[in-house]
């Protein structure tokens, strides 16, 4: 019996949309952690394309043993709940570093997790 791998190339996008709702501990404070959660919409996009296979045969104007072919798109979209917590702590009178941590669930467990971490500043 004679084994051969197959190489193909996988391609994946995802795009994402949050909408939710966000409370802010302790107003007018120099730190302020915040929890939120939401709604999030998902669009993904995957596709896997097999490449041509070829022999390793001395004569390279040889046929591929297996011609290369473009995989169908697939194209799912969900919506799932997210949750999220962070904090803004102002460095100075308008400037602050906020950071959070953003997961969302799906129907098989957490789905996706996200840490940001930033610097601006309020006029």
């Amino acid at each position: 019996m004679l084994f051969r791998s197959l190489a193909r190339e996988h391609a994946f996008q995802a795009s994402t949309l949050h909408t939710g709702v966000a409370y802010q501990f302790f107003e007018s404070q120099w730190f302020h952690p915040f929890i939120s959660g939401g709604l999030e919409m998902v669009r993904e996009r995957r596709r896997v394309d097999v490449l041509p296979q070829f022999t390793s045969g001395r004569d390279p104007s040889a046929p591929p043993l297996i011609p290369g072919s473009r995989g169908l798109d697939e194209t799912r979209y969900m919506a799932r709940p997210f949750v999220d917590a962070g904090f803004k702590w102002f460095v100075s009178e308008s400037a602050f570093i906020r950071s959070e941590v953003t997961t969302s669930i799906s129907g098989r467990g957490f789905a996706q997790t996200a840490w940001s971490t930033g610097v601006g500043v309020e006029f």
